[in-house]
């Protein structure tokens, strides 16, 4: 007891006495606050402990995912497909991980996915999978291996336009434009040619008498898609795109039906050649492979404008914008649908695509139709509801939708290039803006057009008196050019591993760098999946062109200049571990600050394929370049097979 005694009283002093009667119930009170303050302090220690062993742990999952992309689902595709692209060469270790991967994942075959050659398209292809395969999870995989450059679901697209009363409505669009002052100063040109890619157009109709059609091809391949997105009434693509559907129809009479013919409608364009293109089957839908097929065809058949009157509801996706890339390298204008989903278009495609014209849809009263797609991406609005217009088999029809606003664009930016044909891309999208009219939407939309603003702001004519009724033509002064060159800044940046400031085999490119331009036109864009970037539709004159990453220019390039006859200028900038220096193909720039460059300037698009050994080792590592097996080319000696992919030595 005196021990007890001594141990409170050296603890508390004198305020707990071992003589007190109430001594036991003290000591225990005592000893519970005793034991509280211990696990007070104590637990905040074992909380951190767990703690730092978390934290420990998940930084060590993010080492592992960091650099990892996510593949996603975020519209209707096509089941057990998946379109991949493939590096310009592999090792064959690289070539040994695509086949075992393949294997494990029931590729059953392997074919190109565009018909195109250009380097921008041609290493897609469409994996096709044993049947029930989890796509989601299949992509995945593919996206986490190395060796690809790029994964994306073969997506489905659909028309943006429904029904309506057929006599609805009638003509309002066109006189909402002001196309009657219009058609004084332009009424188009059979020599401007517009591409509408779509359910093909059905050109012995009536109101189409006289007029110029291009019949182009039918890319689509199914005719219906049952419920589950899989194909329940497959196709073979042919030569013939006449419509069975009527949404393409309804988008070619916009554009340009007969005028001044005593026959049904006018559309925007007296003088125009249509190109038919089908892309999108009887029951409204198409796929990815079949619309870039379709736009690959339009620009290399010399279209001036190609009209994308569909959507779907994703991003845009790298071969969506490789396709456009493309066309537009070759001076194609894209006028595109901004979507009938009440939704921000910039998670739409191809409206959040760059370099396009997105439109958005207005009512007769200059509001937004309540299904348009709106934001930032969307450029431009038009007439979109009750859209009076031609439908198969000498019928009319009234539809809504941005599928029926994007045809009034692309109608009237061929009214201004049959005026003058010099206009650029760039140029025609800012004579559309500028002389639109500003209207006041619930959300964005963008100026509603107006045609006889868009002539006289871009040409320098001055507007009519009002109440003047002016007769024929008048004589419109332009600049001619020495030719139709389109020009272009085409480039990329890549990982310099070896240090040589060159692109050798196997290195990759670095995705989403901010490009932009200073001088004659100040541009911006970001490097794709594979590094490359690319300013189509340029216009003379004087430029740099500026590395951009982490919001600091990181390396300049030029000054240089594209004359009337440039083709195409090559910048590349190669990122080695502490410096970045900007070069163009054939010079390895002295230092890593902004040199003068000298332009090479060539009359084809440029290709990765350049010979050089992959590293400075004495014996140079042999690659392959993948293409598909044809019966027409036999494969080279010591070519590896994958499948339905032949992969020869370089």
């Amino acid at each position: 007891m005196d021990s007890v005694k001594k141990y409170f009283e050296n603890l508390f002093g004198k305020v707990i006495s071992t003589d007190d009667p109430d001594f036991k119930r003290k000591r225990l009170l005592v000893i519970t606050v005793t034991i509280i303050i211990v696990i007070i302090l104590f637990i905040p220690l074992v909380f951190f402990a767990i703690s730092a062993l978390g934290l420990k742990e998940s930084i060590k999952d993010l080492e592992k995912t960091k650099g990892q992309k996510t593949f996603s689902l975020t519209a209707p595709y096509v089941p057990d497909e998946l379109i991949v692209k493939l590096k310009a060469s592999y090792t064959e270790e690289e070539l040994a991980r695509i086949e075992k991967k393949f294997k494990e994942l029931g590729v059953v075959s392997q074919k190109k996915a565009f018909e195109s050659e250009d380097p921008l398209l041609r290493n897609y292809y469409l994996l096709t999978f044993k049947k029930g395969t989890d796509i989601k999870k299949a992509g995945q995989e593919l996206t986490d291996l190395r060796e690809l450059v790029g994964v994306e679901p073969n997506y489905l697209v659909e028309v943006q336009a429904s029904p309506n009363d057929p006599f609805l409505g009638q003509l309002w669009g066109l006189e909402k434009i002001q196309m009657q002052k219009a058609w004084d100063i332009s009424q188009g040109s059979n020599s401007v040619i517009v591409a509408v890619v779509d359910t093909g157009i059905d050109y012995n109709h009536q109101d189409f008498v006289g007029r110029n059609i291009i019949k182009g091809k039918d890319f689509s391949t199914c005719d219906l898609y049952s419920s589950n997105d899989s194909c329940s009434s497959p196709k073979e693509r042919d030569s013939d795109p006449m419509d069975d559907h009527g949404h393409g129809t309804h988008v070619a009479g916009t554009i340009g039906a007969a005028t001044d013919n005593n026959i049904g409608i006018a559309g925007v364009n007296w003088n125009i050649t249509l190109m038919a293109v089908k892309t999108i089957g009887k029951d409204g839908r198409g796929t990815t492979q079949d619309i870039v097929d379709g736009v690959v065809y339009a620009s290399d058949n010399r279209a001036n404008i190609i009209n994308l009157s569909f959507g779907q509801s994703s991003s845009c996706s790298g071969s969506y914008q490789n396709v456009i890339n493309y066309a537009m390298s070759r001076g194609s204008i894209i006028v595109v649908a901004a979507g009938n989903n009440n939704v921000n278009a910039q998670n739409y495609s191809p409206a959040s695509c760059s370099g396009v014209i997105a439109v958005g849809a207005t009512t007769s009263s200059d509001g937004r139709a309540s299904f348009s797609n709106w934001g930032s991406v969307v450029d431009i609005a038009a007439p979109g509801v009750g859209i009076y217009s031609l439908s198969p088999g000498n019928s009319y029809k009234s539809r809504n939708g941005t599928s029926m606003a994007a045809p009034h664009v692309a109608g009237v930016a061929a009214l201004l290039l049959a005026a003058n044909s010099s206009l650029s891309s760039a140029q025609v999208e800012s004579c559309l803006v500028r002389g639109a009219d500003p209207i006041n939407t619930d959300k964005p939309i963008g100026p509603r057009l107006n045609a006889y603003k868009a002539l006289t702001t871009c040409l320098n004519i001055s507007p009519v008196p009002t109440g003047a009724s002016p007769t024929g033509m008048p004589t419109i002064t332009l600049s001619p050019t020495p030719s139709q060159v389109v020009h272009e800044i085409y480039g990329g940046v890549f990982i310099d591993a070896n240090g040589n400031k060159a692109w050798d085999a196997g290195e990759s490119g670095y995705s989403g760098a901010q490009i932009t331009t200073s001088g004659m036109q100040a541009l911006s864009t970001l490097t794709d999946t594979s590094g490359i970037f690319s300013f189509p539709n340029v216009a003379v004159g004087s430029y740099s062109v500026n590395l951009i990453i982490g919001g600091q220019i990181r390396a300049t390039a030029g000054a240089f200049t594209i004359t009337n006859n440039t083709r195409q200028i090559r910048v590349f900038f190669f990122l080695p571990p502490s410096i970045l220096t900007p070069t163009t193909i054939g010079e390895q720039a002295p230092s890593p600050t902004p040199i003068q460059i000298t332009p090479t300037v060539i009359q084809t698009t440029p290709t990765l394929s350049i010979t050089r050994q992959t590293s400075p080792s004495p014996t140079p590592i042999q690659t392959y370049t993948c293409r598909e097996s044809t019966p027409a080319k036999k494969p080279l000696p010591g070519s590896i097979k994958i499948g339905s992919l032949v992969c020869e030595p370089n």
